[in-house]
């Protein structure tokens, strides 16, 4: 997109303001947002995730010879992810049932599942296709962008070249990310968490936040997108919900947490640089 003003007109009394594809400004209900970022565009949160790409690029290509390696843009995977979240995060948003999605490091699963751990669930998910559907889906994407590239109708596999080519395979791939996104939804629908991977695999919905962190009296709400800048609060100022995540964050400091509320507010919670801290992440 040009580096142009753009004004999205979301619902009446809900404006979101553009410069190209960068967002600067938000009013909702008469009020314009403050302390409010895309969350998405954070090196705290692309750190957060840095090992994701390097598993899922094995993943690809390491159990298979037929398809030569071509280098995929370091883009690709993280704009892809971004964008079935974001998906996912605005059907959640439009429900106005509110949410809680908490995403866990895949080596400390087996800790957070135990018996008596920080996470009680009442559904978990099999280990079977549904729970790695986003991998095979990623894996397949990819395979056919490489393809391609072979065939000379790309460049290069990025995202970019996804967007641009015309091709009925990846069309249904795209369809099929899109009812992934939808699926994460409804599962947020359900009381609890849903808990994924950071890979995205699917570990389990319905849950129960159970850590107690007892001495997690005020957390840090972040006033730039890479908390540099802080503001404290007291625990008591917010619901169950947000407790109970907070809660989880401070003992087990890789988690990462999106907490979406009935009134539609989005926010992202981390333990970052020893306390745990939340964004407020800008409407879209």
């Amino acid at each position: 997109m040009p580096n142009r003003l753009v004004i999205h007109a979301l619902n009446p009394g809900r404006l979101t303001v553009f410069v190209g594809h960068k967002r600067i400004a938000a009013l909702s209900s008469g009020q314009i947002e403050a302390s409010a970022f895309d969350l998405f565009q954070s090196n705290w949160l692309r750190l957060a995730f840095a090992g994701v790409r390097q598993y899922m690029l094995e993943r690809i290509y390491g159990d298979s010879t037929k398809f030569p390696f071509v280098p995929v843009r370091v883009d690709f995977i993280g704009v892809m992810t971004q964008n079935v979240l974001r998906r996912t995060l605005s059907v959640v948003r439009n429900s106005k049932h509110g949410g809680t999605l908490v995403f866990i490091e895949p080596d400390e699963e087996a800790e957070l599942k135990r018996a008596n751990g920080p996470l009680r669930f009442k559904y978990r998910i099999a280990d079977t296709g549904p729970r790695t559907r986003y991998q095979t889906l990623l894996k397949h994407a990819v395979i056919r962008l490489n393809e391609l590239v072979r065939q000379k109708k790309l460049n290069e596999i990025s995202w970019a070249e996804y967007q641009r080519v015309p091709d009925e395979e990846l069309n249904q791939l795209d369809e099929a990310f899109f009812e992934f996104a939808h699926f994460l939804a409804d599962l947020t629908a359900v009381d609890g968490a849903l808990v994924v991977t950071k890979r995205l695999e699917l570990v389990g919905f319905g849950a129960e936040l159970r850590a107690e962190a007892p001495g997690l009296t005020s957390v840090r709400r972040a006033l730039d997108v890479e908390a540099t800048l802080w503001a404290k609060e007291a625990l008591d100022d917010v619901g169950t919900r947000h407790r109970a995540v907070y809660r989880l964050c401070e003992e087990h400091s890789n988690c990462v947490a999106i907490v979406i509320s009935q009134d539609a507010a989005v926010r992202f919670v981390k333990n970052h640089n020893g306390a745990v801290t939340y964004w407020n992440q800008l409407s879209w």
